[in-house]
């Protein structure tokens, strides 16, 4: 019985713990908030999960943030986060090397 019970409680926490790197945000900001205010990853970190892992607005996941670094920081950098200049170039020099 324990051991069917660990199974089940390993299964459950599998199950909780992923599973959103499709989650859609209808904003870059609004997946930028949920990944650095409530998820608490650095800025850098969070602008790279966001360019790559997310669908955002209308675009497919991976397009949003253009094809290279510099359209990157210039995307991010409109969108009104409160990242500094480094963190945005430093999560799109990442995102354009993981990209």
């Amino acid at each position: 019985m324990r051991f069917v019970l660990a199974i089940v409680s390993t299964a459950l926490l599998f199950a909780a713990c992923g599973g959103d790197d499709d989650e859609a945000y209808d904003t870059f900001l609004a997946c930028y908030n949920d990944h650095h205010n409530v998820e608490a990853l650095p800025a850098d970190q969070a602008i790279v999960v966001c360019c790559i892992e997310h669908p955002l607005g209308s675009a497919e996941k991976n397009t949003a943030c253009g094809a290279d670094s510099a359209a990157c920081v210039t995307y991010v950098t409109a969108q009104q986060t409160n990242a500094t200049t480094a963190e945005i170039m430093t999560g799109c020099t990442t995102y354009q090397s993981q990209h």
